[in-house]
């Protein structure tokens, strides 16, 4: 595993920590961009990753704090409760299970807010640092402060890193 800094730091140590399918108001427009089909094939792939991260957190009792919780987006202005309405709307096409409220249980003056159930949340830190851990367990090496410049495809692909180093390996996969 290659890293351009270092694990476990940047945007993953200040994370909302939230796993979620809701990504802001993106479903109605997916669905007037790409089709309904790929609007649910993008709201599977999130699901498949929820279901996945709660599975091995389970199998592996990883100890990050992970919950089941609703997602929420809400706004305090009356002008932005439209575009919740649609996005509503296109949860109701894409069949996600979801709320249209117009309250929290937070002293927020809300105006509408839309509620994806059966969301999660975790501490990812504590989560990311259970599996690095298991990468140096089975024999994996992770190099921090080494940033990948290019990527050459073939049998075995080489990655070419920024200071001039050649790593290859079976498999190359690029997670940001």
């Amino acid at each position: 595993l290659i890293e351009a800094g270092r694990i476990l730091d940047g945007t993953t140590g200040y994370t909302t920590a939230k796993i979620t399918a809701q990504h802001d108001l993106i479903y109605d427009e997916l669905i007037g961009h790409i089709g309904m089909p790929n609007a649910r094939l993008y709201y599977e792939a999130n699901l498949n990753a929820l279901s996945f991260i709660k599975n091995l957190v389970l199998e592996q009792k990883i100890p990050c704090d992970f919950e089941e919780q609703d997602a929420c987006i809400y706004t305090t202005e009356e002008q932005s409760v439209q575009k919740l309405r649609k996005e509503f709307e296109a949860y109701q096409k894409l069949g996600i299970d979801r709320e249209f409220i117009k309250d929290l249980p937070v002293p927020i003056d809300v105006k509408a807010g839309l509620v994806m159930k059966n969301q999660a949340q975790f501490h990812p830190l504590h989560y990311l640092k259970y599996l690095a851990e298991a990468v140096l367990e089975a024999g994996g090496k992770i190099y921090e402060n080494t940033r990948a410049k290019e990527i050459k495809e073939g049998d075995r692909p080489k990655v070419l890193t920024r200071s001039g180093h050649q790593i290859f390996s079976d498999y190359v996969t690029c997670c940001t």
